[in-house]
């Protein structure tokens, strides 16, 4: 594998601010839609803060074996994953990469997750209602 280096720190996403993982995650404007639609799917429904404090948060409120606190951890890591993913498509690939498209990708590995331990509970009508209108 080759490494390749970044001359320009400006976020590929909405090419105005400088790229950190702050901004990536939680500050981008183009992005923050993604983590939304995410949180919302999850059954959260507040703001999203700063990446130290939602970290702290999910930690605490993902813990045990409940099937909300495994999609929340799983849609958590996935959404990171398929930004990053998407990210380094626009600055390795040279690809256009669609916001829609990442929400698109979440959706897929969140459904799919699913879909395996389906159930007739609440929780998971709900959950899966939820992700499959995201």
């Amino acid at each position: 594998m080759k490494w390749r280096c970044i001359d320009n720190d400006v976020c590929v996403f909405c090419n105005r601010e400088s790229e950190t993982v702050t901004h990536l995650f939680f500050d981008c404007s183009i992005l923050r839609g993604v983590l939304k639609s995410v949180m919302n799917a999850c059954d959260i429904n507040r703001d999203i803060v700063t990446w130290r404090r939602e970290w702290s948060w999910y930690t605490r409120k993902t813990g045990g074996k409940s099937l909300l606190a495994k999609v929340r951890r799983l849609a958590f890591i996935c959404t990171i994953y398929q930004i990053w993913r998407g990210r380094n498509k626009i600055v390795f690939e040279k690809t256009p990469v669609d916001v829609e498209a990442i929400k698109a990708l979440i959706k897929r590995d969140i459904l799919m997750k699913l879909f395996a331990k389906k159930s007739n509970s609440f929780c998971f009508q709900n959950l899966y209602q939820k992700w499959y209108s995201m």
